[in-house]
């Protein structure tokens, strides 16, 4: 919903980024006084702060932890059908 207020947005139609295209900021009020090129310098920073991509960070911290739980699932499905194998061949 869009109320009757004023805000200021910075558009940045170049990210440098293969996945995003644009980027919308919208400004604080309490920096909306400064310079429209303090603004867009600001808003180039930002979006370069980003680099490649932030998703690629968040699995990182992930990874590890993903990687055990595969591991570990692997190793029970292969139990299981070791298991499941030696019942067969038990009863044949």
């Amino acid at each position: 919903m869009v109320k009757g207020v004023n805000k200021q947005v910075i558009e940045v139609m170049e990210t440098g980024n293969e996945y995003f295209e644009r980027a919308i900021l919208v400004v604080r009020a309490q920096k909306a006084n400064k310079s429209k090129a303090m603004l867009e310098q600001k808003a180039a920073d930002y979006i370069d702060s980003f680099g490649q991509s932030p998703l690629p960070r968040l699995r990182k911290k992930r990874s590890r932890r993903r990687q055990m739980a595969l591991a570990l699932a692997n190793r029970l499905c292969w139990a299981g059908a070791g298991a499941l194998c030696a019942l067969l061949f038990y009863w044949l």
